[in-house]
């Protein structure tokens, strides 16, 4: 094995004798057999998404201080795989993965005096002048969950109440925020250094997803990354950002670039 300048990260972890080998090899300097990553892409996945991998993943987006090759992203894509699996706690109610709110949120609300009559009957309706941050409703009940270190977040009661159950479930299976907000670092860096590949090695890449992946590899790899881009924008406080986002819109081009390698796929058939 040449050495790769990604010393530090996924590749050796990868030669470990005690883990999964993977062929990773060079031809002349400026080539790559990509075939070698393809097929050994099982192995890469069956390292799982362990902490010590998803560090060693950290290492090697961290070490590719320069242009990338193409066989370097297909081997970081395979370890992100079982990482970026469940990483985020997911709401079943919406349909999106979410990013649980770094501070507590705090019970508030208005007086009496902002009270304006009844709905369906006998339901008190006031006016709080907020909008929940997870469902964009108008929020009618008296009283509301509020960004405790007052970031302009606030949640309906129904909504802070899912959300809390959502993420006490999430971190008895092992959920853990500082570890959610790598897993999104990693697919933002991954996102930016596949865009900004040369042609040449991001239509390698493009081809070997599209036309040599395993269809359920390529799925979870989508699926991962759609999650967290919605994650990305779920409350409207991310929203008001996102215009400038870089790192949400390079995320969106590469899953723009997925569509088209899925559709390879299909003519390909």
């Amino acid at each position: 094995h040449s050495t790769s300048r990604m010393s530090g990260g996924v590749v050796p972890l990868l030669r470990d004798p005690g883990a999964a080998a993977v062929r990773y090899r060079r031809g002349a300097p400026d080539t790559y057999d990509c075939s070698g990553v393809h097929h050994d892409v099982e192995e890469v996945v069956e390292l799982g998404g362990t902490d010590e991998v998803l560090e060693a993943l950290v290492d090697g987006l961290e070490a590719l201080d320069g242009v990338a090759s193409a066989g370097e992203v297909l081997v970081l894509l395979a370890a992100s795989v079982p990482v970026l699996q469940n990483a985020l706690p997911y709401d079943d109610e919406v349909g999106v993965a979410i990013i649980p709110h770094p501070h507590t949120m705090r019970r508030d609300g208005v007086s009496d005096d902002n009270f304006v009559g009844f709905r369906y009957g006998d339901r008190p309706v006031y006016e709080t002048y907020k909008l929940c941050d997870n469902c964009s409703s108008r929020i009618r009940d008296q009283h509301y969950y509020h960004c405790s270190e007052d970031c302009d977040t606030d949640f309906c009661a129904k909504c802070h109440d899912r959300l809390q159950d959502i993420e006490t479930l999430w971190r008895r299976g092992g959920g853990c925020l500082e570890r959610a907000r790598k897993c999104i670092a990693v697919a933002e860096r991954l996102s930016r250094i596949i865009l900004d590949l040369p042609q040449a090695e991001r239509q390698s890449v493009g081809r070997t997803l599209g036309l040599e992946w395993e269809d359920h590899h390529f799925e979870m790899l989508v699926s991962a990354l759609v999650h967290v881009a919605n994650a990305r924008i779920v409350h409207v406080e991310d929203v008001k950002r996102v215009e400038g986002d870089e790192d949400f819109w390079y995320l969106m081009a590469l899953l723009q670039l997925l569509y088209q390698c899925n559709l390879l796929q299909c003519r390909s058939r």
